[in-house]
């Protein structure tokens, strides 16, 4: 079952907006004067900066973070602005120490969720994504075995987790503030084969709902009503014909209203056939059993063994 979003936390007001900013500007000029001072004594302290959307900025210790890696040991890569983190520096930030802000990742973009800490912080109902790259969770809620990979997982099941990153992307509190490496990124922060894989399936996934959509304008789904021995099946309006459609991505069908034209198409392609296929472009149209083309409605009765049962 797909994971629940969270609601959104209530964005500032404009007020409340040009405050905090103020307040970072004087917050990072005051760091800035520390460590300029600290370098000019050789106090030798290495501070770390990282920076998403304004109003989101941190100063850590380089000490609190783990070793990187023998390929991994830049702070940024070839794309400024955006820190690349390993699976293991990711987990710091899950919010075991309280001087660090909370982090995620989703399909290798690592977001900082600090300011939904009601939401992400210790205890709370989505630590359990926090501080991980666990991408498969944001659709399979599993949380016993971190995994990052979804390519063998379905497009639509694909689209829900791309959806919260979207979400993430878009939100007013949460901010893009890095990579992770791994299968998404390597270590200069450059995506993958692997999430290039991930948008194509997405593509087919839209090119998909583009089709149904385009059908659904095209023909109109029945008014259906059924009963244990009938299904009774009309066009609301009573001009459009009722018919059995199928394509590529229903290959069982469902019922679709059709104007009259094409059903006499149907009918005329019919005179020496029962219930023969026609095909307008992509999609397959059959008559119901004991419905004609013409008729705006029609009962369908089911066998007499299927009606028994469904009484049982």
């Amino acid at each position: 079952k797909p994971v629940t979003m969270p609601s959104s936390s209530a964005p500032p007001t404009k007020k409340q907006q040009k405050k905090i900013g103020n307040d970072n500007i004087l917050h990072g000029a005051i760091i800035g004067i520390g460590v300029l001072a600290a370098l000019a004594v050789a106090i030798g302290i290495a501070i770390i900066e990282f920076s998403g959307d304004e109003g989101s900025h941190y100063h850590f210790d380089a000490a609190t973070l783990p070793p990187t890696g023998l390929n991994c040991q830049q702070k940024t890569g070839k794309h400024p602005g955006l820190r690349v983190f390993t699976p293991e520096m990711l987990g710091q930030y899950d919010g075991s120490n309280e001087k660090l802000p909370l982090l995620l990742s989703v399909l290798g973009k690592v977001f900082d969720v600090t300011e939904g800490a009601k939401h992400y912080g210790p205890g709370e109902g989505y630590n359990c994504f926090v501080g991980k790259a666990n991408s498969r969770a944001f659709f399979s809620g599993e949380f016993s075995k971190v995994r990052d990979d979804v390519l063998d997982m379905t497009p639509d099941q694909i689209a829900t987790i791309t959806s919260w990153e979207s979400f993430y992307d878009k939100h007013d509190s949460y901010h893009e503030i890095g990579v992770v490496t791994g299968l998404y990124f390597d270590c200069d922060g450059t995506p993958t084969p692997a999430r290039s894989e991930v948008y194509t399936k997405i593509e087919e996934v839209a090119a998909t709902a583009q089709k149904e959509e385009s059908i659904m304008k095209e023909f109109p789904i029945c008014s259906m009503h059924s009963t244990a021995e009938e299904t009774s099946i009309q066009c609301d309006g009573g001009v459009l014909n009722p018919f059995l459609l199928k394509w590529g991505e229903l290959p069982r069908g469902r019922c679709g209203c059709v104007d009259p034209s094409r059903a006499s198409i149907f009918q005329e392609s019919n005179k020496e056939a029962v219930n023969k296929p026609v095909q307008f472009a992509d999609v397959t149209m059959l008559v119901y059993p004991g419905c004609e083309p013409l008729q705006s409605s029609c009962v369908i009765k089911r066998p007499a063994a299927a009606a028994g049962s469904a009484r049982q």
